[in-house]
């Protein structure tokens, strides 16, 4: 409603969460930072690497590294949003593709939902690609 005046309409709410975050972040990035002068291990306790780990190998500066982890992370959640979004469009629209998905799905319920079980999948990989270019 505002217009080009919006910048004279301060939202709290926003503001703070926009802080809650950046705190979040620094205190990720300070971790890291912490964990490389120490040379302490670069793995969670599941085995995964950490991005902001691999990232201090190439700059100290957290200001940098709390920037470079808020780009990667910010605009993904749309991406993936969208992209879910149009699948599940795309499966309600046919439902012989969702009866064939379900079916590769069930025959591995008993499995433990890993990376591997994921990969191997086609039929669903299959169905991302398809519904990535039908609009």
């Amino acid at each position: 409603m505002l217009g080009r005046l919006k910048f004279l309409h301060r939202d709290a709410k926003w503001y703070a969460s926009c802080k809650t975050v950046t705190d979040f972040c620094k205190r990720c990035v300070e971790e890291a930072i912490k964990r490389a002068e120490k040379g302490e291990e670069r793995f969670t306790d599941k085995g995964r690497l950490r991005l902001v780990d691999e990232a201090v190998k190439s700059t100290k500066d957290s200001y940098t590294l709390c920037s470079l982890v808020l780009s990667v992370f910010s605009p993904a959640h749309d991406v993936v949003a969208v992209a879910l979004s149009n699948v599940l469009f795309h499966l309600a629209r046919h439902p012989r593709v969702w009866t064939n998905l379900r079916e590769e799905v069930l025959r591995t319920k008993n499995q433990p939902i890993t990376y591997d079980c994921l990969n191997s999948y086609k039929y669903l990989k299959n169905v991302f690609r398809e519904s990535e270019f039908i609009f």
